[in-house]
């Protein structure tokens, strides 16, 4: 692919992860809590813990303390989260961009890790499945290497200054692998960039812009003595952690029987 192609598959596949206000109004019909990525055509999205976990304070502080206890025991939570879903990009048509909607029927989270799974519903805009992003080989990713990102910063306050809901992408270099390049995948712990990163791409993939391929999940960026943030600097998590359990092979056979299940 060219790079052109490269950074439109990374957009595709890219999505805004919102919630609904009890009270929506034309002006600020939906919040973006972060950002996210489809891994596979029927729906299964990552994203960080820290982004599912800020939508279920949104919500109601008891649901959210039930929910991630059940997820915290490895349950496969089909929860009431039907204001809960993400965007993504459709088509521009003139100076409007259109986006598909998909609400989120179930989730669950990686533990050790700041990664979310989630398993969106079918959208009649998207009949042969959603658009997905490939996995780098641990072994092709080094310290050094050129990295981008995709993802929705500053959530929907850009909004109100551009008039679009549009994701922006950024570039960096992968300056370390922690705790150190060369360790085996299974004690990977996470990746530390030199990009820059605002609150809302949490969640957004990270990528190698020559192939598309995704290797981390960005989660924020670490803080000086004084808690204040390190600009410059943002971290990730391995991708790789969401594949190995049988997370995602659960969330799909959920899918599965519910719609083999007679209505």
């Amino acid at each position: 692919m060219s790079e052109r192609e490269v950074y439109q598959s990374v957009k595709n596949a890219s999505v805004a992860v919102l919630t609904r206000p009890a009270n929506p109004t034309t002006q600020r019909p939906f919040r973006i809590v972060g950002s996210g990525f489809c891994v596979h055509k029927d729906g299964i999205i990552l994203t960080c813990r820290h982004v599912f976990e800020a939508f279920l304070k949104i919500r109601d502080r008891e649901h959210h303390e039930s929910v991630l206890r059940r997820v915290g025991e490895g349950v496969k939570v089909p929860v009431n989260i039907v204001p809960f879903s993400v965007l993504f990009f459709g088509r521009v048509e003139g100076h409007r961009v259109y986006m598909h909607e998909a609400g989120v029927r179930e989730a669950t989270i990686v533990k050790g890790f700041d990664i979310a799974i989630l398993k969106v519903g079918e959208h009649e805009g998207l009949p042969d499945g959603f658009p997905t992003l490939q996995i780098a080989d641990y072994e092709d990713v080094h310290e050094g290497m050129d990295v981008a990102t995709c993802g929705y910063p500053f959530g929907d306050f850009l909004w109100d200054q551009t008039g679009s809901v549009n994701s922006s992408f950024t570039k960096g270099t992968l300056s370390s692998v922690c705790p150190i390049q060369g360790v085996p995948l299974e004690h990977l712990k996470m990746y530390q960039l030199d990009m820059l990163s605002a609150p809302g791409n949490s969640g957004g993939p990270v990528f190698c812009p020559t192939t598309g391929k995704v290797f981390g999940i960005l989660s924020g960026g670490p803080v000086d003595p004084k808690g204040q943030p390190i600009l410059g600097l943002s971290v990730a998590g391995p991708v790789h952690a969401a594949f190995e359990t049988d997370q995602i092979d659960l969330l799909l056979s959920h899918a599965r029987s519910a719609t083999q299940q007679p209505g």
